[in-house]
């Protein structure tokens, strides 16, 4: 399937992501690998097979099956590992989604326990209760990245001499009326409608400023704290999940390189639909995604998809 124009989204588009899974290697595949070298291996195989037709075709009262049945080889000690081994993937994958559930959840509430009187924390409140509904459908969480923005904004309140004012209780010094009618109009022209604290006046502690307004002496104590506030709700916020050693983004076109390096690029690059490898997995472990599980008639095909997705085909009423 080739990726639609960006103008072709704009209409509804039906996606299906369809997973192909190679069948392990059967006793028939290492026998043929082998050619003559192996004739023993290929006489049991087919010895097998014919054991397991005549089972089935004279003692049908313990096998129930339709009038139509197949024979095949069975898997290989290599198959029965290779399928044994995607099993064993799958169900770590699953444990570690259930881990960061719990550490998410976790982490959120230590963030529901930290006090804070910012506007940024009241719109998250909101947002929580606004669509309440909507996140316990689909059970999604809040993901937020560093607050360098809320960093950013609460520097430029404390620097404004309003802000420093309503936060600090900070009194301003009154500067005597000068008489000098000129000097004013000079001074009016470059401080009178000054609303923010110059680097000057921000680093002198002990000194008062050119316009009469008396220097913060909290200013570094102040930021230091609130610093440090941001820093930890930064730290907590961007744990929030940890990072998954399955996570993976690759593309279609990629992986096609990879199988046919002789081909032209040009044949792939039109395919370069997204591929997440965990969202592969939990497709194949069934976490809420709806999606069948289809084998071929091949024995060792069935084999595999029995043995790599029974987690999931036990829990679940699939035929």
């Amino acid at each position: 399937m080739t990726t639609p124009e960006p103008k072709d989204y704009e209409s509804k588009i039906l996606w299906r992501t369809v997973i192909f899974i190679r069948h392990g290697e059967s006793v028939w595949n290492e026998s043929t690998d082998q050619g003559l070298r192996a004739p023993l291996q290929a006489a049991m195989a087919m010895g097998q097979g014919l054991r397991e037709y005549a089972t089935l075709k004279w003692r049908t009262n313990e096998y129930k099956h339709e009038d139509s049945l197949f024979v095949d080889a069975p898997l290989s000690a290599k198959g029965m590992k290779q399928a044994n081994e995607l099993s064993e993937t799958l169900k770590k994958h699953a444990s570690i989604r259930e881990r960061q559930k719990t550490f998410f959840l976790r982490q959120h509430q230590q963030v529901l326990n930290c006090r804070t009187q910012t506007a940024f924390w009241h719109s998250i409140t909101a947002t929580h209760m606004y669509i309440y509904a909507r996140t316990k459908k689909t059970n999604k969480h809040f993901i937020m990245s560093p607050n360098q923005k809320t960093h950013t904004n609460t520097a430029i309140t404390i620097r404004k001499k309003k802000g420093v004012k309503h936060l600090f209780y900070l009194r301003k010094k009154k500067k005597k009326k000068k008489t000098d009618k000129a000097e004013m109009e000079e001074k009016l022209k470059t401080s009178e409608k000054k609303k923010t604290w110059t680097e000057n006046e921000l680093n002198n502690t002990d000194k008062s400023s050119e316009d009469g307004d008396e220097a913060p002496p909290l200013y570094t104590s102040a930021m230091e704290h609130l610093e440090e506030a941001v820093l930890r709700m930064e730290i907590i916020m961007t744990n929030a999940l940890p990072l998954d050693p399955f996570d993976c983004m690759v593309y279609n076109h990629q992986l096609l390189q990879q199988q046919t390096k002789n081909e032209s690029a040009d044949l792939f690059i039109r395919n370069d639909m997204p591929l997440d490898r965990n969202y592969v997995f939990d497709i194949l472990n069934g976490f809420n995604v709806p999606s069948i599980v289809a084998s071929s008639n091949l024995r060792r095909a069935i084999s595999s998809c029995v043995v790599a997705l029974w987690s999931r085909l036990k829990m679940s009423n699939e035929k």
